[in-house]
């Protein structure tokens, strides 16, 4: 098993979050990426090797990291943490794999990828920002145990202390 990750088990299926390798960003996610129209960071000219470029980028930093989602070692969507050296980190969610949106996944998702940062890097608090307009992000991260933190020009902050947060759906989850 390779270290850091978490396999957890939903619905009798298995998923994967570990830390992303440039091998696993591909043309699907490339695209998927292009599509999307609430993430922040994306450059406007995105290709393969852009990409591939951008996650190098961020492997190296000490202040950001991105971890995938992953069934049947297919990258199924990511998680995007910064300001690493601080107490509470920025984070983001992707789930891009049409085969797993509207199912409820992206709320466990999200929660997870706190778990993994608490279980690994001991960091327990957490802040997405999201978009007014981003209805399924907003309730994802309400179900995931978000709470409002404020209000900003076109969006909110959302806040969570993993550490004190154990949310109901977890119960039907298996982690090994």
């Amino acid at each position: 098993m390779e270290k850091n990750q978490i396999n957890i088990e939903y619905k009798k299926k298995i998923f994967l979050l570990r830390k992303i390798k440039i091998r696993d960003i591909n043309n699907k996610y490339v695209d998927a990426l292009k599509q999307n129209k609430f993430l922040a960071s994306i450059p406007t000219k995105i290709d393969l090797k852009r990409q591939k470029e951008i996650v190098k980028k961020i492997n190296n930093s000490k202040n950001r990291m991105l971890i995938g989602f992953f069934n049947k070692n297919n990258l199924i969507g990511t998680s995007g943490f910064q300001n690493l050296n601080r107490k509470k980190l920025d984070i983001g969610i992707f789930l891009f794999n049409k085969n797993f949106t509207g199912k409820g996944l992206a709320k466990i998702f999200i929660w997870y990828a706190g778990f993994y940062m608490y279980h690994f890097y001991k960091k327990k608090y957490f802040i997405a920002g999201i978009v007014k307009s981003n209805y399924k992000s907003l309730k994802a991260f309400k179900g995931a145990g978000y709470k409002l933190l404020n209000k900003k020009k076109g969006g909110y902050n959302y806040f969570l202390e993993i550490e004190n947060h154990n949310p109901n759906f977890t119960k039907n989850i298996k982690l090994y």
